[in-house]
């Protein structure tokens, strides 16, 4: 969960509960879909998650968005596993 402002129709700048932690995010949006950057509070830039999706307008205000993000390090076994989400967002 989480709540985001839009500063203009491009960006977005926000933060989303993760587990026990508060992650920050951004958005850069171009038509409906859109480039994100997320990062955690604390070990910040070892941990930052790139990815991209759209925004589709269901119904009024009702948003479905599905994305794909991917850690920017490696783990400790060599891999950057991605993970594909389908959100729901809510514009007011």
């Amino acid at each position: 969960m989480g709540a985001g402002y839009q500063i203009n129709d491009k960006m977005m700048a926000g933060v989303m509960k993760n587990g026990e932690n508060y992650d920050l995010f951004g958005r850069y949006y171009f038509n409906n879909m859109y480039l994100s950057l997320q990062a955690p509070t604390e070990e910040m830039s070892e941990n930052m998650k790139i990815g991209a999706g759209y925004s589709y307008n269901v119904w009024k205000s009702l948003y479905l968005e599905p994305s794909y993000s991917m850690p920017m390090t490696e783990d400790e076994n060599g891999e950057k596993e991605g993970k594909l989400v389908i959100g729901i967002a809510y514009k007011l």
